[in-house]
């Protein structure tokens, strides 16, 4: 009866556990449950703020006038794009100095306590005989351990080297996109620069000349009311005005946006007003340099190639790691140990030990992972031979499209100086009423027109440059290339010539 008792008992008891374990497995699993939880409204007006607080104070305001040394050194400052890869750099190298904490043994401290409601009892038998001796208590009911263990593995170790490395050439690749976005920051800058200063200069004139061809034609619409002119001479004289209206207000917006654009690009909020300063323009230079020596340059100075080659080493380090973790683990150990159980006979002791272990299954598939390694270090370096040939061509482009922008420069110099001189004499003409007005509106117009076209062919020279500047991976950066803004790009491809005795 007793022993039915105690079985019923026991029953329960593992009931309610049951029970209680199912209650514990609901509530977790309704705890763990994720729900998609759209973004409200004031969160992202919280975070708007934050995120405007720190564009408006990212950058000095700018003092004075601004140039077109001081545009670009802004750009590198503050422009957001840079800034990004800025970080992305940074954050590698914290990477790579974190990589190192990895390579070391693991030395962990561990400290446990302990408690059961039974005494550690054991029952002992004699080898012979036929019944178990009376059981002794071994263990204590309640006990604290504390543990300190160093361990160290060969193939951890190996790995870690492996991953160190990588994350090393991560960094080199972020520091080579970082110097592309300076090549086209500082190419994309200058252009707006000389867009932004069109406009700045011309704003005065178009608006003037604006309101001249207005009042213009305002008063032959009127004369031909009151029939003081013939209706088609009327009609042909208004059509040429409302046409050089057309064009003098899609140059208005063609130039609308160009400082909104270079605010943009410096790290100006938008509607900053700023006035810029005329450069000390210089005549450009074609280029003086053969180019095969330019090819030689681009081969050893372009991101993008040094990028391709970083890539190539990630993956041969990659392939060595694969390789690696199909050798024997070996580990080293040693440990010191302490025991609050007052059965034993020592409370402190020390263990030390090495263990090797192989996964067998690595020998089955060591053939695939060295095939899958070998093959991504191939595309790695197909990848890098294809950019070669890609930068090649790039380079011969870049120097035929700046000979180009000289020549178009060229031409729009002169077309300039002489539409000029031909709205000079359309306004001369017209003040000795020797001339009309609609030829003075029309040379003002075609002045206009000349000029921007003019500012344009500079920033055509200034991106061209950039983009050749770009292929042969000139540095944007430092003080000695810098003084090829003007335009005169030989002296900084001398400069890396005598940087490098090489070429």
């Amino acid at each position: 009866m007793q022993a039915t008792h105690i079985g019923k008992e026991l029953d329960l008891s593992y009931k309610k556990i049951r029970i209680g374990a199912l209650v514990l497995a609901s509530i977790i699993a309704t705890g763990c449950t994720v729900k998609p939880q759209a973004v409200s409204n004031a969160e992202l007006k919280a975070a708007n703020a934050q995120d405007l607080a720190v564009i408006t104070n990212l950058g000095d305001p700018i003092e004075g006038k601004l140039t077109l040394d001081q545009a670009i050194d802004r750009a590198f400052e503050y422009n957001l794009d840079h800034y990004v890869r800025r970080l992305e750099r940074s954050l590698l190298e914290k990477q790579l100095e974190e990589s190192k904490f990895d390579q070391l043994p693991k030395l962990v401290g561990s400290a446990g306590y302990t408690w059961t409601t039974t005494d550690g009892t054991r029952e002992s038998q004699t080898v012979g005989a036929t019944g178990k001796s009376p059981g002794s208590i071994s263990t204590d009911r309640e006990k604290t351990a504390f543990d300190l263990g160093l361990s160290w593995s060969v193939l951890d170790f190996g790995a870690s080297y492996y991953r160190a490395k990588q994350t090393a050439d991560r960094a080199l690749v972020a520091e080579e996109r970082r110097r592309k976005v300076m090549h086209n920051l500082s190419q994309s800058v200058r252009t707006s620069f000389w867009r932004a200063l069109a406009a700045q200069e011309l704003k005065g004139e178009i608006r003037n000349t604006l309101r001249d061809a207005q009042k213009a034609l305002e008063n032959s619409k009127e004369s031909s009311a009151q029939g003081l002119t013939n209706p088609g001479d009327a009609w042909r004289y208004q059509r040429s005005v409302v046409e050089n209206l057309r064009l003098l207000e899609s140059i208005q917006d063609e130039l609308s946006t160009a400082q909104t654009d270079l605010a943009r690009l410096i790290g100006v909020l938008p509607g900053t007003d700023f006035q810029l300063v005329r450069p000390d323009w210089e005549l450009p230079k074609p280029i003086e340099h053969d180019i095969v020596l330019l090819e030689g340059i681009a081969l050893l100075n372009n991101a993008d190639i040094r990028e391709q080659y970083y890539n190539t080493r990630i993956a041969a380090l990659e392939t060595r790691s694969a390789m690696l973790k199909l050798l024997p683990g070996i580990s080293f150990e040693y440990g010191r140990n302490y025991d609050t159980d007052s059965w034993l006979y020592e409370n402190q002791w020390t263990d030390a030990g090495i263990r090797v272990s192989f996964n067998l299954f690595n020998l089955l598939s060591a053939p695939i992972k060295q095939e899958a390694s070998e093959a991504a270090e191939e595309l790695a370096k197909s990848r890098r031979i294809a950019m070669q040939m890609a930068v090649l061509s790039q380079v011969h482009l870049a120097s035929q499209q700046y000979h180009n922008s000289l020549r178009q420069f060229e031409r729009a110099t002169d077309i300039r100086e002489l539409d000029t001189n031909l709205a000079r004499l359309a306004r001369d003409l017209e003040e000795n009423q020797a001339g009309d007005e609609l030829t003075t509106i029309g040379s003002a117009v075609t002045e206009i027109l000349s000029t921007v076209r003019y500012y344009q062919a500079v920033a055509q020279v200034y991106e061209a440059s950039g983009r050749l500047r770009a292929s042969l991976g000139l540095s944007e950066g430092d003080g000695i290339n810098r003084a090829s803004v003007t335009g005169d790009i030989n002296l900084a491809i001398t400069a890396n010539i005598e940087a490098d005795t090489s070429l």
